[in-house]
């Protein structure tokens, strides 16, 4: 009889033990779930939705602090929280309250919703569970309040205190910082010290700095401007070929030139005879006498007529006054091309003194004065860089060969701050002038072009 009594006993306790494997079971495979969660809103979303069918609550709200109280942030089976409903206000009052009010080694407490409170009376689940997601002194913790028809059991309140440990814990890992341990007030500070150093650094006084294109051109060489409105029919020398003083440069087309000069050596000859003969006749007759000084007139201006055409014909043909290299662009940029009188055609320079042509845009004009150290790097040379000072500044901006508005600024190679044996550099070579201008903050210097082009939109 005991025999049989005993094997009736373990046959009644299996089902319960089984019923607690189960129970078990879908207690870990939840708390799997739960550490899925790749983000904090999902993660959220699952406390507020999935939990209640684990702790078989009717209703989850997620309150976050606010000021000196709690603000009930997200809530179950709700698209969005209306702050101003009576419910809302009186739940976080109560919360506040009761929250405040706990002992130091309370992280759960339980509350009812009387039905007397504003906005109580006909909400159906008045019995709560409130906990938080981590460490419950931490100003930065979250709260969660389980809501439900009926008082919590003892099994559902040790359920509470282990999800909300899990919660805690998962909603830590995926924020990827401490917002729910011990160190948020250590974390305040240090972002606090970062952004004061940032201040700091963005404060720090600097040279506002500009980079301008140069271009390397003689200071002792002869520009060769047009002395006549033409057309230039042959460029005699190539460009960079060095030539002597009194080789023919260029040509330009002469036909009209040579034609007004042979005529006005004929008029000259003509009017010379007319003079000539009326002064032969003026001894022995009257009227002779008195056409004699308009005969001389008519002369001399023929005589100056044909000097004035023989000077334009000769103009026709340039020719170097000075030994030194030829520079110009190219024989097909010029040959048949009409020039203006005073357009510069090429230069003849020695190369044994140079200076530099910098472009300064306007947009990135930048107060500088003659005298003011310049940083020429050019593209051909792997220096460290030319040292040169300012000796021109043009007064109102002009346009460029690229089209563009610039100031046109002039400086000279600093001789006293190269070695004896420096090569000079090339005719011609191009690269970027560094400028500095006066001392301004930092930050200004970083955002200086995005604020000139906002100032441009708004007008400000």
């Amino acid at each position: 009889m005991g025999n049989m009594n005993t094997g009736a006993s373990d046959n009644s306790a299996r089902p319960a033990a089984n019923q607690a494997a189960m129970s078990a079971m879908k207690l870990l495979a939840f708390e799997a779930d739960v550490r899925q969660q790749s983000t904090r809103d999902d993660l959220l979303g699952h406390l507020l939705n999935q939990s209640r069918s684990v702790l078989d609550c009717n209703q989850v709200m997620l309150l976050r602090p606010s000021g000196r109280g709690w603000h009930v942030e997200r809530a179950s089976d709700v698209r969005s929280v209306d702050s101003s409903s009576e419910l809302v206000s009186t739940v976080e009052h109560l919360v506040k309250e009761s929250w405040d009010l706990r002992g130091t080694d309370e992280s759960r407490l339980e509350f009812t919703l009387e039905g007397d409170q504003k906005g109580v009376s006909e909400y159906p689940f008045p019995y709560g569970c409130l906990t938080c997601l981590g460490d419950a002194e931490n100003p930065n913790t979250l709260l969660v309040l389980f809501l439900r028809e009926t008082p919590f059991n003892e099994q559902q309140k040790a359920l509470i205190e282990r999800l909300s440990d899990v919660y805690g814990h998962a909603l830590t890992a995926v924020s990827g910082r401490r917002h729910f341990g011990s160190g948020g007030s250590s974390s305040r500070w240090w972002r606090r010290g970062l952004l004061l150093f940032a201040i700091a650094v963005a404060c720090i006084p600097v040279h506002l700095s500009v980079l301008a294109p140069v271009t390397v051109l003689p200071a002792d060489g002869w520009q060769l401007k047009s002395p006549l409105n033409g057309v230039i029919r042959r460029m005699n020398v190539a460009p960079n070929e060095t030539v002597k003083a009194g080789d023919l440069l260029l040509e330009f087309e002469d036909l009209e030139l040579r034609s007004s000069a042979s005529l006005a050596r004929q008029e000259r000859a003509i009017a010379k005879a007319r003079a000539e003969q009326v002064n032969v006749e003026a001894f022995s007759s009257q009227d002779a006498a008195y056409l004699l000084p308009i005969r001389q007139a008519e002369y001399l201006l023929a005589e100056e007529k044909a000097r004035y055409t023989e000077a334009k014909f000769k103009q026709a043909r340039i020719y170097a006054p000075m030994d030194g290299m030829v520079m110009y662009s190219s024989r097909r940029d010029w040959e048949g091309k009409s020039v203006m009188v005073g357009e510069e055609i090429l230069q003849v320079a020695t190369g044994k003194k140079i200076r530099f042509a910098i472009d300064l845009p306007t947009s990135s004009a930048v107060q500088v004065s003659t005298g003011q150290s310049v940083r020429v790097l050019l593209n051909d040379s792997l220096n460290g860089g030319l040292p040169a000072k300012l000796t021109v500044i043009s007064y109102s901006p002009v346009v460029s060969d690229a089209g563009g508005m610039v100031y046109r600024l002039m400086a000279e190679l600093d001789q006293s701050r190269l070695q004896a044996d420096a090569p000079l550099p090339r005719l011609g070579s191009q690269g970027t002038a560094h400028l500095t201008g006066e001392r301004v903050p930092l930050i200004y210097q970083l955002v200086r072009h995005p604020l000139q082009l906002l100032r441009q939109q708004i007008g400000w």
